[in-house]
């Protein structure tokens, strides 16, 4: 079964008021989810289809690791009226898929409020603490439900995304589908607590906002800590604290037993470097005491300190695709027009792994960033409380036309408040009867960037417009997807000429130069294609984890249309300023000579002209 997040989908939804039940968990037990204790908002949620639907919530490591070595014994969830032939289940989810059920029970008959159903023979799930865990029952809605306009689905909060899944096909083959804007499902895990120390803190989320910082600037964290012993805490004291510097301790004299936030609000001290930093909260006592389970008693943040920002040239738009996904039209239309009225984005289409256009040496981006398709990352940067550094908005295409094109400038806005610490500029040279494409790229680097970055490194790629393939459509008027054979791709990813990662960059003080040449295949067309160059943090291997990728961020890109110097055979033919002198020539392959015989060269002069010569 494929576990697939989508983003949006229209329920119908009656507010009631919520059901004052109470739990019967015994002390040695609790319920774990997303929903605190009994609450419910709002209640008599329905699709309004007879059917029976499983639905669901998603448990993170953030919430499972401070319950790691626990049991889950059962699973307890609420609906607001009774519902038979019922079911629940627990699944572990790995690369965003789920196998087999570790736990399928049937339920009989649940009523009206919470149900504890605990697993049958004894049955338990050992929580590691690193996984991630969907749980959830079978919503069974009949035809009089339908008919009253009335269901028993029950919600708290007002959070989405997945805290509240279904799986069906609501418009894009089955999967689980997210429910947005209803709040977190009613369902929890029944855990065994019997193993958890009397009394513990665990911080459970911190949100730093972004990582690049000058010096005065605001700081605004914000965090979430829980009460995850045994028993309610009394006293306790919260601290955060930059690099190994004296930690602000805070005094909390309010009985704790569930979870509470904190925020705090401070500018950056005027004495930090320039570079890299850890902010850092953590529990510091519990009823004046030294904690004494400390596995998750703290949550770090990176971030940058930064005083010489340089120009942000253009900013990196990948989008990583599937010609089986009929939502890659509607959202590459959007692009595909966004493309000719902006100059500020370079735009690069990744084709799916094992499909036809893609290209090898790029799968290591797919599997860090594509999570479904099509979904996008601008300058590759995390932003701070999302779920993914890419983002997915198939479906809200379909309801909202011009989404896709908003959301980009909506996130190019944002990414201008990146500072941008090196420029990265690309000359081409083309020769038209060998087909040799030579890119001269050239930049210079701020001072900020050794201490932040520390080495840089380039990235070259080859793109192509208006490649004909396959790809799926849905035709609206069929409601059918259907083939096309003729589609027209734009924005291609033709070729990596770097490493995957990028290539070192070696610094002349603060400037760089480097070539790169490549023969043009024949069913390339140049005229269509463009040369997209960016800068980031360098890495030995792109088989990047997670954690890493964070820090991938691209800090500057640039981008250029090959057409003026294919149809031309090269940038400038004919003119050099009187008193410029040649500074570098290359053979009409493309490659660069440093002493010159005879023959005939591409030379590229010192105020920047380059023009073909001959050599007797």
């Amino acid at each position: 079964m494929t576990h697939r997040i989508l983003n949006t989908l229209v329920v119908a939804v009656l507010l009631l008021t919520a059901i004052p039940v109470s739990a019967q968990l015994p002390s040695t037990q609790r319920g774990v989810g997303l929903t605190q204790g009994d609450k419910i908002d709002i209640s008599d949620m329905y699709f309004g289809a007879a059917g029976t639907y499983p639905v669901g919530a998603e448990l993170t490591p953030s919430i499972l690791n401070s319950y790691a070595g626990c049991k889950v014994v059962g699973i307890r969830f609420a609906v607001s009226q009774n519902i038979s032939n019922s079911r629940i289940f627990l699944y572990v989810v790995e690369n965003n898929t789920i196998g087999e059920p570790v736990i399928s029970q049937k339920v009989r008959n649940a009523t009206a409020g919470w149900n504890e159903i605990y697993f049958n023979n004894n049955n338990s799930y050992d929580i590691r603490g690193d996984e991630t865990l969907l749980l959830g029952y079978d919503y069974v809605e009949t035809d009089a439900m339908v008919a009253a306009g009335t269901g028993a689905m029950c919600t708290a909060g007002t959070d989405a995304g997945a805290g509240f899944l279904a799986y069906g096909n609501f418009g894009s083959g089955e999967a689980w589908y997210s429910l947005g804007d209803y709040g977190n499902l009613c369902v929890q895990l029944i855990v065994d607590i019997t193993s958890l120390p009397s009394q513990d803190i665990d911080f459970t989320y911190l949100f730093f906002g972004n990582k690049y910082k000058k010096h005065g600037e605001i700081i605004d964290f914000f965090s979430m800590y829980s009460s995850v012993g045994r028993e309610k805490v009394g006293t306790y004291s919260l601290a955060y604290q930059i690099d190994q510097r004296p930690a602000t301790i805070v005094q909390f004299a309010d009985t704790l037993s569930g979870s509470e936030s904190w925020e705090v609000e401070f500018p950056v001290p005027d004495d930090l470097s320039i570079g890299e930093h850890t902010f850092r909260v953590f529990v510091n006592s519990i009823d004046n005491q030294t904690p004494q389970a400390v596995a998750n008693d703290t949550l770090e943040s990176k971030f940058y300190v930064y005083a010489n920002p340089l120009q942000r040239q253009q900013h990196y738009f990948e989008q990583y695709v599937h010609y089986q996904s009929p939502y890659v039209p509607y959202v590459s239309a959007e692009i595909d027009a966004l493309a000719k009225t902006t100059t500020d984005v370079a735009f690069v289409n990744v084709s799916a792994a094992g499909t036809p256009l893609a290209v090898p040496e790029a799968a290591a981006y797919e599997s860090l960033y594509a999570y479904t398709y099509p979904s996008f990352t601008i300058d590759r940067y995390y932003y701070p409380g999302e779920a993914h550094i890419a983002f997915d908005i198939n479906d809200y295409v379909l309801i909202f036309p011009g989404l896709a094109a908003e959301a980009v400038r909506e996130l190019v806005y944002e990414a201008n408040l990146n500072p941008a610490f090196a420029t990265v500029n690309i000359e081409p040279h083309y020769d038209s009867d060998t087909r040799q494409l030579t890119l001269h790229c050239t930049g210079t680097t701020s001072p900020d960037a050794l201490p932040i970055f520390g080495d840089l490194a380039i990235t070259l790629m080859l793109t192509e417009d208006n490649v004909q393939g396959m790809q799926a459509v849905y035709n609206e008027a069929t409601q059918r997807t259907t083939w096309d054979n003729t589609y027209k791709h734009n924005h291609v990813l033709r070729q990596i000429l770097t490493a995957s990662a990028g290539d070192r960059l070696i610094l002349n003080g603060n400037t760089f130069a480097v070539d790169y040449t490549v023969t043009l295949p024949t069913a390339w067309k140049p005229e269509d294609m463009h040369a997209v160059a960016f800068l980031t943090r360098y890495a030995t291997d792109i088989a990047l984890d997670e954690d890493d990728a964070l820090e991938m961020d691209i800090t500057n890109c640039n981008s250029i249309a090959l057409h003026d110097c294919v149809t031309s055979g090269i940038v400038d033919t004919t003119s050099a300023s009187a008193n410029a002198v040649p500074v570098a020539y290359y053979s009409i392959d493309g490659q660069r000579v440093t002493t010159p015989s005879r023959g005939i060269y591409i030379v590229r002069y010192s105020d920047g002209q380059t023009r073909k010569i001959a050599i007797p």
